[in-house]
């Protein structure tokens, strides 16, 4: 008797037949290809997000180092073919160059060509801010670096008083509107 009912009990097992399986990989792959434009987009969105932190936190860099060394701190963007930004105690550093723009040994550079990132300032024109060390700058107006990706661009602002603050032109989650 208890041999029946393991005959019985075997042939109750079903497992998934070839069509059930094809229908169930056909909706996966419909799914992943409807969510591969939103990651995508996602992924741009963070790293254009990072990247305009990046600058902001360069020049946040240099003016700490200012007010709290007492000397005098450079923050240098580069928009001509290096593409970059840096902070240094040197007056202008080349932030395209490995290990050019260093503070206190610790490399403060960042290279907008390798994260698909263009750095713009008024008129085309390569910016060295220096903070002093009050945290002002030396100049009498704002210094805008405009940071532009593919679909996203935002904007990092240094006032004459040292104020750095960022900000995105396109709406973007966790960054404010300019």
């Amino acid at each position: 008797m208890v041999y029946n009912n393991a005959v019985k009990y075997r042939q109750h097992i079903s497992g998934l037949t070839l069509l059930e399986l094809m229908v169930a990989i056909s909706i996966l792959i419909i799914t992943l290809l409807l969510a591969v434009p939103s990651f995508a987009k996602w992924h741009e969105g963070n790293r254009f997000k990072h990247a305009l932190r990046h600058v902001s936190n360069l020049a946040e860099t240099a003016k700490a180092v200012a007010v709290t060394s007492q000397s005098n701190v450079s923050f240098v963007v580069d928009v001509s073919a290096g593409q970059c930004a840096g902070s240094s105690r040197l007056a202008e550093c080349d932030c395209a160059t490995a290990n050019a723009c260093h503070i206190d040994g610790k490399e403060y550079a960042f290279l907008a060509m390798q994260s698909g990132i263009t750095l713009l300032t008024a008129n085309n024109e390569n910016r060295v801010v220096t903070f002093t060390h009050f945290g002002a700058v030396s100049f009498g107006h704002n210094t805008t670096i405009t940071v532009k990706s593919s679909s996203h661009s935002g904007e990092v602002v240094i006032s004459p008083l040292g104020r750095i603050k960022h900000c995105s032109t396109t709406s973007l989650s966790g960054v404010a509107t300019c």
